[in-house]
């Protein structure tokens, strides 16, 4: 997969790890279509990406932030970059900060957390 930045490659998984997860992500978007998932791709990677980041750096190292903190910089944006919370489609969806709604944090982790566990960057 390419992106603006960098290039990623995913290692495979196995059929029945496959076939459950998209299983699971079919059963998600068909939900998705009775009602709004809090789920919005920038500020949920942003949300995964400082969770796995405390991972990997100690509490002495001083270096651990907030994932929902970091996720609400990014829903919020700046004005400098348009934050998803500034859609109109998403303020009409939610209207109160979804970033503090515990299914947002368990969305995030189900839909991208196998993604970003098996994804490698590519030189």
């Amino acid at each position: 997969m390419a992106g603006t930045e960098k290039k990623f490659a995913f290692s495979p998984s196995s059929r029945n790890d496959a076939q459950e997860t998209l299983g699971r992500l079919l059963e998600l978007y068909w939900e998705g279509l009775c009602r709004p998932l809090p789920f919005f791709p920038e500020t949920s990677s942003k949300w995964l990406e400082t969770v796995l980041a405390n991972q990997e750096s100690t509490e002495e190292s001083g270096k651990r932030k907030d994932p929902l903190d970091a996720a609400r910089l990014k829903w919020q944006g700046s004005e400098h970059a348009l934050g998803e919370g500034r859609s109109f489609a998403n303020r009409l969806c939610f209207p109160q900060d979804p970033v503090e709604e515990p299914e947002f944090a368990e969305l995030a982790e189900e839909i991208l957390g196998k993604l970003m566990e098996q994804e490698r960057i590519v030189e």
